[in-house]
């Protein structure tokens, strides 16, 4: 069998900027006010960033269902 091919290629390019940015959102706050010094270090460990990845990713791509996705994280 050959693999899968998606066909939601716009949907991943726009998750995969989402979670750059958030990423990188996250890296500049840092270097501004240092998260270790208002006590949340962990919010710059590198296991969180893929963390902030699987939860960005799914949400902003047609991946999943949107519903579904909001309930299992509580905001439904």
């Amino acid at each position: 069998m050959g693999a899968a091919k998606a066909n939601n290629s716009k949907d991943t390019y726009l998750a995969t900027a989402v979670t750059f940015i958030v990423i990188g959102a996250l890296f500049l706050i840092d270097k501004l006010i240092h998260f270790s010094s208002i006590g949340l270090p962990w919010v710059m460990n590198k296991d969180n960033m893929l963390l902030y990845a699987s939860i960005c990713f799914p949400y902003f791509s047609n991946a999943i269902n949107q519903f579904g996705f909001c309930v299992c994280l509580g905001f439904g």
